[in-house]
């Protein structure tokens, strides 16, 4: 899961992990078992928006989170990676809070 880097970060985790779940929703467990959750920052809006652009052009399934209550926009976003796509994520770095 990615979330933003320009909002407080008691509200990256909070939409971050509300991507998770529309991921978990939208897809269903993995086939291979238990998934590792992984906390990765991107910088702002636009930089998300362009991600989910760039895995979804890789055949990753992406599920994004718009916040209802704020005008924020694009907030998160959540996937599934395989050992073989772990890198397209390897720039971002982890979040803290």
């Amino acid at each position: 899961m990615v979330s933003r880097a320009d909002i407080e970060p008691h509200h990256q985790a909070i939409q971050a992990t509300h991507a998770a779940l529309n991921l978990a929703y939208a897809t269903g467990p993995p086939d291979s078992g238990h998934p590792s959750l992984v906390h990765l920052v991107a910088e702002n809006t636009g930089s998300l928006v362009r991600l989910h652009s760039e895995l979804e052009a890789e055949g990753v399934v992406v599920c994004s989170f718009n916040e209802p209550y704020r005008d924020w926009g694009l907030t998160a976003i959540a996937c599934y990676l395989g050992k073989t796509q772990r890198q397209l994520l390897s720039h971002l770095p982890l979040w803290t809070p």
